[in-house]
């Protein structure tokens, strides 16, 4: 949709989904945890009004890194599903975000607190070596210890700029498409305005999925393998 990823899928289940890339190109190389402490840090600062806001519209929110994206969720009722899109592109749009070097510092220790639960977690050691086996990568989202007391706000911002670009982010809405119908052109119309498009990009720089899921009802969870990067995928038909 005007160089924007888009899947909307059919549903009673109203849910918004807005994934940024990271797994390519010159990321392959960052610091290991930068991209799950960004994950951290977009709650806080400016966008905490925005958190506050999509909460007092029902919103559930939840976000997540994995070996490829940084990936914001939030399941809504469908009278305000436009409005919860609206609010976290307005959440993940870096103009006029900042990181303070006091939030980071506290937030740093909450990370470095949640690494040693991964450290000790099985499916992520299970992941760990299977990336080891197959693609000879052994990072982890979270990263080790010196890797997080290595990150500084200054590469977080960095990171976060050169990444988010419009065709290197994804959007699903999962709403009743015959009732929304042009509430979802208006939101995605709004989106595609506030996400910069990177003229210099192309999108062979990123290897596809090995599966697109046929199922028009349905999110479909597919596992994949390549040879950049090993991760998890959400495939959907685009209706």
């Amino acid at each position: 949709y005007h160089g924007l990823n888009t899947a909307v899928v059919h549903t009673d289940s109203p849910m918004v989904e807005i994934r940024v890339k990271f797994g390519h190109g010159a990321h392959h190389d960052s610091i290991p945890g930068t991209h799950h402490a960004l994950e951290h840090m977009l709650f806080s600062g400016r966008n905490e009004k925005i958190v506050d806001a999509l909460e007092t519209l029902g919103a559930n929110i939840n976000a997540y890194t994995d070996r490829t994206s940084i990936v914001f969720t939030a399941a809504c009722v469908h009278d305000v599903a436009g409005n919860v899109l609206d609010l976290l592109a307005d959440m993940l749009n870096p103009e006029g975000f900042g990181i303070d070097h006091v939030q980071w510092e506290k937030e740093r220790t909450t990370i470095q607190s949640e690494r040693v639960g991964y450290e000790t977690n099985q499916s992520e050691i299970y992941w760990t070596e299977l990336a080891s086996l197959l693609i000879n990568d052994r990072r982890t989202v979270v990263g080790r210890k010196d890797d997080i007391d290595s990150i500084t706000p200054e590469i977080l911002m960095k990171e976060y700029k050169d990444m988010y670009f419009r065709q290197n982010v994804t959007v699903a809405i999962m709403c009743n498409t015959n009732v929304h119908k042009y509430a979802i052109e208006k939101c995605l119309d709004a989106l595609v305005d506030s996400i910069p498009l990177r003229p210099d990009f192309h999108t062979d720089d990123i290897a596809p999925p090995s599966h697109i899921s046929t199922d028009t009802e349905h999110l479909v969870y597919n596992e994949h393998v390549n040879s950049n990067e090993l991760g998890v995928t959400y495939a959907f038909d685009v209706a």
